[in-house]
């Protein structure tokens, strides 16, 4: 509107040729502002979308610090994280006790796992949202009745404060601990990201999968093959995966 009451022939009579030139380039402009939107619209559904064939690679490029901190596996093992820089990651965060969708995540990883050909450079990684319950002995019995492969899968405890520190600021999952007043049963003891994530060997992340997504095990295995489609093992995925 500021445009045609600047315009100089607005005001002066007889102007309707002018008029009419000034609704014309309007109504242009508005089309053209719609065609923008509507383009815009497309990409961002586009980019948020996740694609079946490609990896989710964020927008902007993720790289993970991967900490010094020292965690402890379901065997009573000391591990450094940086020991899998030549693997692909896959990792959550759990704790044993969960009454909510924790056991449904192992599951999921358990299935990405049988999936995946050993051969396959890719190692699982399960994080507790509590250490101080989930002692090695503990997560050794949860990862057996989940049928979990622990030459591949690692369930880590260890330091609340280094693996909070890692799941929040590192693989950017949430975890905290529940306000005692809001706890809706006793073992209602955490809140956590069920969120899955994936790492490549360049220790960059290249993908957050829902485990609420129906098709999140075959998401993320076509993910992973378009990342190691070269490997050798590749073709026998790939027919798993369709």
């Amino acid at each position: 509107m500021e445009e045609n009451q600047n315009d100089p022939n607005s005001g002066q009579a007889g102007g309707g040729w002018s008029k009419a030139l000034g609704i014309g380039m309007v109504l242009v402009t508005l089309m053209g502002i719609m065609a923008y939107v509507s383009t815009s619209k497309l990409k961002n559904r586009q980019k948020n979308s996740t694609s079946a064939t490609a990896p989710v690679i964020p927008e902007t490029r993720v790289d993970l610090k991967i900490p010094e901190s020292i965690f402890i596996d379901h065997q009573g093992v000391e591990v450094q994280l940086g020991q899998f820089s030549d693997q692909y990651w896959i990792a959550d965060i759990i704790f044993t006790r969960c009454p909510g969708p924790c056991a449904r995540m192992t599951r999921i990883m358990a299935e990405l796992q049988d999936l995946v050909p050993e051969a396959a450079p890719v190692h699982w990684i399960s994080f507790t949202a509590d250490p101080s319950h989930d002692t090695p002995d503990v997560l050794s019995r949860y990862a057996a009745k989940h049928g979990a492969d622990t030459s591949r899968w690692s369930f880590l405890t260890g330091d609340k404060r280094d693996i909070y520190d890692f799941a929040i600021n590192g693989l950017r999952l949430a975890v905290a601990e529940t306000d005692p007043a809001q706890r809706a049963s006793v073992d209602d003891l955490f809140i956590h990201s069920t969120m899955f994530v994936l790492v490549d060997r360049e220790g960059v992340i290249r993908g957050w999968y829902n485990e609420k997504d129906e098709d999140v095990v075959k998401k993320m295995g076509k993910d992973l093959l378009a990342l190691f489609k070269d490997e050798e093992k590749s073709a026998t995925l790939d027919k798993q995966v369709k």
